[in-house]
């Protein structure tokens, strides 16, 4: 539990916090974070805001039935990186949720992550040994 000013937050495993005035509200915790004015934070650190310095390849992959992130946001996210020519890949799962449930999706999940990871980093890279 961290204490600032009178406001407690909780974190949770995943390194995000919960403002206690905030209900449901949570930001990933940050050195440069204003607590004081958290709307400003937020739109600084929004992704939205900086859109046009998007260059690195992503690959999404989106459930349908996710409700904690809309598949809007999934296909938003897609074609903002396109219109920049980032390379990317929108993988969509139409019986998906925020986790992958079955092995069908799982099968095409593991798919379309290695196909990535083989494209951007490749199969020549896959076997050597880290050294020292």
């Amino acid at each position: 539990m961290l204490d600032h000013s009178s406001n407690a937050r909780s974190v949770n495993s995943r390194g995000r916090i919960k403002p206690g005035n905030s209900p449901g509200g949570s930001w990933f915790i940050s050195p440069t974070f204003d607590f004081e004015n958290p709307h400003l934070s937020i739109c600084r650190f929004s992704p939205s805001n900086h859109v046009h310095k998007w260059s690195t390849p992503e690959s999404i992959i989106q459930g349908n039935k996710n409700y904690r992130l809309p598949e809007a946001v999934g296909i938003a996210a897609s074609h903002a990186l396109q219109q920049q020519g980032a390379p990317s890949r929108l993988a969509m799962f139409p019986d998906g949720n925020h986790r992958v449930l079955n092995h069908g999706n799982s099968l095409k999940w593991h798919y379309e992550v290695f196909r990535w990871l083989n494209q951007f980093v490749g199969k020549d890279n896959a076997n050597q040994k880290c050294s020292d």
